[in-house]
């Protein structure tokens, strides 16, 4: 899965994996470009998995709507809720949009990134809100 981001509370680390991954095979045998070898796959959902830092807790995995995932913004605990802000664009057009950036600029529109804002609470281990 890609990546490239986290947030971290004093207690937590939070990582969003979206349903976007690499196919190995086809980078090891030089198939295409990078671009061409990711793969946006909606029907897997978003995982956000949250780890307690000093390992005594079992880590907490949530699905949320699938979605890219770019950038986080914060994260911080608020009473008994943990807060990430982040930003998905609810489907892969800006990646296309990119791997398809070689010549002209392409004509398709994209679903830009919106910020979102999923809520956790880490005693109960359950999605307040995503």
């Amino acid at each position: 899965f890609m990546i490239h981001d986290m947030a971290m509370t004093d207690d937590h680390l939070i990582f969003l994996i979206p349903p976007v991954f690499f196919k190995l095979t086809d980078i090891i045998l030089n198939r295409g470009s990078l671009s061409q070898a990711i793969t946006y796959d909606p029907r897997l959902g978003t995982k956000l998995l949250v780890l307690d830092k000093k390992g005594k807790e079992k880590p907490i995995e949530v699905k949320l709507p699938a979605g890219v995932v770019f950038h986080h913004g914060n994260a911080h605990i608020d009473g008994d809720e943990l807060r990430l802000q982040t930003f998905i664009a609810s489907d892969d057009s800006s990646m296309r949009f990119i791997s398809d950036w070689e010549g002209p600029l392409p004509a398709q529109s994209i679903n830009h990134p919106a910020l979102h804002e999923p809520v956790v609470n880490p005693k109960t281990k359950k999605l307040i809100s995503d």
